[in-house]
C-alpha cells in the first residue's frame, strides 16, 4: 500500500474527557466508522489491549506532559484483529472553551517497508493475530510498547 492509513481523533481535556471529532479516515484504520465512535456505542478505552490501559491513562492524566509525544499502542480493529498503532498526541492547553486532547493515529504496517528478512509473511500475521505480550524497544521510547511495530 502506497499510502499511511492513518486518522486523528480529539478528545477534551474534561473530566472525565469527552470525544469531540473523529476523521472519516478512522473506517480504513480500525473499521468503524466516525458516527459509531461519536454516538458512544463504545468507548475509545474498550478498543485498547487491556496490556495497552497504563497508555491510555497516561494519556488522559491531568499530568500529562510533554505537550508533544508519540506513543505506540495495540487496538482491537471491527474485524477482531489486534492492530499496531504508532500515535502522537498534541495536548492544545489554550483551547476555547476547554482545552483538547488530539491523537494522530497510523497504521505501524505502514510506516516503511520493513528492512529485516525476519518480517516473512508468517511471521507478520503471526503478530497481526496475537494477544500475547510481546515488545521490541527503541531506545528513545518513553511509551512501552506491547507490539512489533515495523519501523
Amino acid at each position: 500500500m502506497s499510502h499511511h492509513l492513518e486518522t486523528l481523533i480529539q478528545f477534551t481535556r474534561e473530566s472525565p474527557p469527552r470525544l469531540v471529532s473523529v476523521s472519516a479516515s478512522v473506517r480504513d484504520l480500525l473499521g468503524y466508522t466516525a458516527s459509531q465512535f461519536l454516538s458512544g456505542d463504545f468507548s475509545w478505552s474498550s478498543l485498547v489491549h487491556k496490556d495497552d490501559q497504563d497508555i491510555v491513562d497516561k494519556l488522559f492524566s491531568p499530568a500529562l506532559a510533554p505537550a508533544v509525544d508519540s506513543f505506540n499502542i495495540r487496538i482491537r480493529h471491527a474485524d477482531g484483529r489486534i492492530r499496531c498503532i504508532q500515535g502522537q498526541y498534541v495536548l492544545e492547553l489554550t483551547s476555547q472553551p476547554v482545552p483538547t486532547l488530539s491523537l494522530q493515529l497510523i497504521d505501524a504496517r505502514h510506516l516503511r517497508q520493513p528492512d529485516s528478512a525476519l518480517l516473512t509473511p508468517n511471521f507478520v500475521a503471526m503478530m497481526e493475530n496475537t494477544d500475547d505480550f510481546i515488545y521490541f524497544r527503541p531506545p528513545r521510547q518513553k511509551f512501552k510498547i506491547n507490539c512489533n511495530l515495523l519501523i
